[in-house]
């Protein structure tokens, strides 16, 4: 069922605010998700290009017409001036695994890890 998914990772770097991407989380969250034959991309403002296994990716910059593209959207890292009520509001899913969208209410498309 993963298989041609799109999904989208918000957040790369190992803490919120920086620049500094070892031992990030997410690389293995997309690892997984690119085993399963999801189709992965990203978004960090501090991280605009990274290779993943040999795959060179680009950040992309959030609007609603790039959120909608998505199947879901998972927050990995909440970094200072992202808009989670944007990301909430324009996703059709998104799975927070840093309960960063609980302070903007309860939405029927948020899963909380």
């Amino acid at each position: 069922m993963l298989k041609g998914a799109k999904v989208l990772i918000l957040g790369v770097t190992f803490k919120e605010t920086i620049k500094d991407t070892q031992n990030s989380p997410s690389f293995r969250v997309m690892e997984l998700l690119m085993d399963k034959g999801v189709e992965v991309a990203y978004c960090d403002p501090n991280v605009p290009s990274l290779d993943l296994n040999g795959k060179a990716m680009q950040s992309l910059t959030l609007n609603p017409d790039v959120l909608r593209g998505f199947e879901a959207v998972v927050i990995m890292l909440n970094h200072t001036g992202q808009d989670l009520a944007q990301v909430v509001d324009g996703s059709r899913l998104v799975i927070d695994a840093r309960n960063a969208t609980a302070r903007l209410g309860p939405w029927e498309n948020v899963v909380q890890l």
